[in-house]
């Protein structure tokens, strides 16, 4: 995609919203989406020069993101500062984690498709120009399957969108019940209550911290052995089976808001999470009173 640069831009800053969850990355009272433009050519005014793709290694890695304006139809503008040593919480992303910016802005903008985006620090300067998975290219879809789920039925394992990973020992191996796979999951969650939220991190990697997708995909990565994406897109879209909200379990994959967050079923009407306002891991009501009960858009089975 070419964006026409030009001196003049037309943006609209997000905008305060009403009954919307905090998700992976958004206080309490944020946006989850933009204001119209009138001006769609609009591009973003930075010079060709200064643009790049790939984040640089003399460029602040983690930074703390103090706005976001929404330029052109599917261009965002992030701007920012460079974090603090060891600084947590729900507006930090790691510019170098593959899935620290595109997490933080599926969640931002759950319904949007954006495929630009422009990070720069509060002088102007661009620390990264990127084009940007987004919503709706994922050819693969869970909820578009054939496939059906009947109660009772076993599914197939691993799900689908996942893989197994041999070269780990998981705490449940494959050959394990159900109920020793639940246990399992919710053991390795539990273990990293507290855990702070840095978008794009997982321990995994050897980085403190995670997202909400890198979250769920180390719990069941420990857990089960799976390898599972930890692109909060490529998770809504392709990974587990589809069961009805009724028929909840423990261990379940939990969507909100079609992908803006994810969690993992605890039992009790509770869920363990990274981020949605906590800013780290941590449990959450899940009743079907809650604000979190409300915005359950999709429950996966994963075993």
């Amino acid at each position: 995609m070419h964006l026409i640069i030009r001196t003049l831009v037309v943006t609209a800053a997000v905008s305060g919203a009403t009954g919307l969850l905090p998700g992976c990355g958004q206080q309490r009272g944020a946006a989850n989406s933009a204001l119209p433009i009138a001006n769609d050519t609009a591009g973003f005014a930075a010079s060709p020069s200064t643009q790049h793709n790939t984040w640089s290694s003399n460029q602040p890695r983690v930074v703390v993101v103090l706005n976001v304006e929404h330029v052109s139809g599917q261009g965002l503008r992030l701007v920012t500062k460079p974090a603090a040593p060891g600084e947590t919480g729900e507006s930090v992303v790691d510019l170098a984690s593959p899935n620290g910016l595109p997490n933080y802005i599926n969640a931002q903008f759950p319904h949007d498709l954006v495929r630009r985006v422009v990070v720069q620090n509060a002088d102007g300067q661009v620390l990264r120009d990127a084009t940007v998975s987004s919503r709706g290219e994922v050819s693969t879809s869970v909820n578009a399957s054939a496939a059906t789920f009947a109660l009772g039925q076993h599914i197939q394992v691993p799900p689908p969108g996942v893989s197994i990973d041999h070269a780990i020992r998981p705490v449940a191996p494959v050959t394990a019940p159900p109920q020793d796979k639940a246990d399992a999951v919710v053991t390795v969650a539990s273990d990293r209550e507290g855990t702070p939220n840095i978008w794009g991190h997982n321990a995994d990697r050897g980085e403190t911290g995670f997202d909400c997708s890198n979250f769920v995909s180390y719990v069941y990565h420990h857990a089960l052995g799976y390898q599972m994406n930890g692109n909060s897109n490529a998770i809504e879209d392709t990974v587990g089976v589809t069961v009805p909200e009724w028929d909840m379990r423990k261990g379940d994959l939990l969507i909100f808001d079609n992908g803006r967050h994810v969690g993992i079923y605890l039992g009790n009407d509770q869920m363990i999470q990274c981020g949605g306002g906590l800013g780290k891991v941590g449990v959450l009501p899940l009743g079907p009173d809650t604000e979190w009960g409300k915005h359950l858009s999709a429950v996966r089975r994963m075993f």
